[in-house]
């Protein structure tokens, strides 16, 4: 998944702290979201933790949790070679920057001087589409690729929509006269889903838009009234799974590049009580088989929390951000993390990033955004930030090296440099 855009509020940004749900209110899918918010993580009203088929009940083992700190260096390792671009949003202006990572060179992509209001790249890193907000009645939608070679614009409105992300490369997410559109760019063939689709969606709590349908549209994730995370089967709506989620937030999922599994999190009780849980990771099978990936908060305790995660090209690994209560002030509120699904094994890399960083310098993004992998799956980019600064760190997990390759803005993406 890149910069998703998280269906909500995205994508995506809706902060969901100090807001109150409405009983009445609808949620409207025609809005953004540019990355994923973070919840107030208030517990919702009491309901019993309902236990998903197939979750395993293995007890938690202290090896399956490492930490490996890495040490940040201030620029690029010499002889290390790495490609693509990476497109980055200035904090100050909102401008789109293009960054090239095998020679460092930063610029705009030509014939772009329009301030990009939406972005999504494809799945297979080749393709950026766009929302440009041209006037106050025309919204334009383009797709190009990296260099900008091959730029069509799609369609001017006069009605406002958003741009959500990818299904698969040849298919958009939008949000559109409150619905949820799949849209074809290069057929300009759309199909339209409303919540009555989605058996029993939460309409109470407005935090909760969002769905994630994956790569072939035969299935979709969303939150159900219910305090859990649904998988359902579109065509005859039946509901495949639930992973319960006691936390008023929208779903935390993501789906691998085949759309073979999605990783969702939820909550598990850890003790005594229904409100003394916390979060693991859980996948989730195409058959509505679910399999606990991991059993972090067994072992981390009540209030470990994960957020924003992604599976890697390769369907191997899935990078997380995650935070536990007794975590340290020098490691940071949240950390980034990868749990290798073959071994089930999570390594903490101590790359820390705090969502509610103010700074009288820069105007910051509140939110954490979803890291970002390369091509081949061997490199992460994330975004460190503290109260001072903020850094595009890009992390090889292979050679288990970290650096900074820019500073002031927010990855969306790693786009690869041949069409």
């Amino acid at each position: 998944m890149v910069k998703l855009k998280l269906f909500m509020i995205a994508f995506f940004l809706v902060l969901l702290s100090g807001c109150l749900p409405s009983a009445t209110r609808q949620p409207d899918p025609s809005t953004p979201a540019s990355e994923e918010p973070i919840p107030t993580n208030t517990l919702m009203i009491p309901t019993p933790l309902p236990q998903p088929t197939g979750v395993s009940t293995l007890a938690p083992q202290d090896d399956l949790t490492t930490q490996n700190c890495v040490n940040i260096l201030p620029n690029v390792p010499a002889n290390f070679k790495t490609t693509g671009i990476v497109p980055l949003e200035d904090f100050q202006t909102g401008n789109i920057t293009f960054l090239e990572l095998q020679t460092g060179d930063i610029g705009r992509i030509p014939n772009i001087k329009e301030r990009i209001a939406d972005y999504a790249i494809s799945p297979d890193q080749k393709t950026l589409a766009y929302k440009t907000h041209i006037s106050s009645s025309r919204f334009d939608l383009t797709i190009t690729d990296a260099f900008n070679g091959h730029k069509q614009i799609i369609f001017s409105r006069q009605a406002d929509y958003a741009l959500y992300y990818w299904l698969n490369n040849e298919e958009l997410l939008l949000g559109k006269n409150n619905q949820w559109v799949v849209f074809n760019p290069y057929t300009k063939q759309e199909r339209g889903y409303s919540l009555e689709d989605f058996p029993e969606y939460d309409t109470y709590n407005q935090y909760n838009v969002w769905v994630g349908f994956d790569p072939q549209e035969m299935l979709a994730i969303y939150k159900n009234g219910n305090n859990n995370t649904s998988l359902l089967k579109i065509v005859d709506k039946q509901l495949l799974a639930e992973i319960p989620d006691t936390y008023q937030r929208p779903p935390i999922a993501s789906w691998t590049l085949d759309g073979s599994e999605a990783a969702i999190v939820g909550t598990t009780q850890v003790g005594q009580y229904w409100s003394e849980a916390g979060d693991n990771i859980f996948g989730v099978g195409r058959d509505g088989q679910v399999t606990q990936l991991t059993h972090l908060a067994e072992q981390y305790g009540i209030g470990f929390n994960i957020r924003s995660l992604r599976w890697s090209p390769n369907s191997r690994f899935i990078a997380f951000w995650m935070s536990y209560p007794s975590m340290s002030a020098e490691i940071g509120p949240w950390v980034l993390a990868v749990l290798d699904t073959s071994t089930k094994k999570v390594t903490n890399y101590c790359i820390s990033t705090d969502p509610y960083a103010l700074s009288k310098n820069h105007s910051f993004r509140q939110g954490v955004p979803t890291p970002i992998w390369s091509p081949d799956g061997k490199q992460i980019i994330v975004e460190h930030r503290t109260s001072d600064s903020s850094y595009i760190v890009l992390l090889d997990i292979a050679q288990n090296v970290a650096f900074q390759i820019a500073q002031d803005s927010v990855p969306l993406g790693w786009m690869l440099s041949e069409p």
